[in-house]
């Protein structure tokens, strides 16, 4: 089974990491940056955070917009839980700047990542915004109420460039 590893760090700490590493992916959120791996192998970091892929749609880019929902899930709302989210994946790939989703086991917590990827956040935002992401997640406000959650759940988005570089990348365009 494909295993997914992330560990936080510094910026600068975790490109020399990545720059050993050219599977890994680096990105960056608001007061820290991730590296992300994903491999049939053993983890390339000393204390990751450990997931099983357990679903997964399209290739991860080192270019783009990651959106990680994390949500707490009791042991026995796993398999509805997994179930749901491994059977609704069909319309987000339809979606125009969809890269790729990856549904992520916790090895060692209860927190599960349904991960995305996006060409940019407009379309991850335009995605939030559809017919098709209320039609998914219609089920999932039915069952909030039941027992499967272990507590609410959060949303943190990482670029594979940090803001200051693409601010930069912006006013040197509108120079030209």
């Amino acid at each position: 089974m494909t295993k997914f590893y992330m560990t936080t760090g510094t910026r600068n700490f975790l490109k020399k990491a990545q720059e050993k590493n050219d599977e890994l992916i680096l990105s960056h959120g608001s007061g820290h940056s991730v590296l992300m791996h994903e491999t049939n192998g053993p983890s390339v970091f000393q204390t990751p955070r450990s997931y099983e892929v357990i679903a997964s749609v399209g290739e991860l880019e080192k270019i783009g917009y990651f959106v990680l929902n994390n949500i707490p899930v009791t042991d026995e709302g796993r398999p509805i839980f997994e179930y749901r989210f491994k059977n609704n994946t069909s319309k987000l790939q339809d979606h125009v700047g969809f890269i790729a989703f990856r549904l992520l086991r916790p090895i060692n917590s209860d927190t599960y990542i349904v991960l995305t990827e996006w060409s940019d956040p407009k379309y991850y935002d335009l995605w939030k915004n559809s017919r098709d992401f209320a039609q998914s997640h219609k089920e999932d406000k039915q069952a909030r109420g039941t027992s499967i959650y272990a507590s609410k759940s959060y949303v943190t988005t990482y670029r594979t460039r940090p803001i200051d570089e693409e601010e930069h990348a912006e006013a040197i365009s509108e120079e030209e």
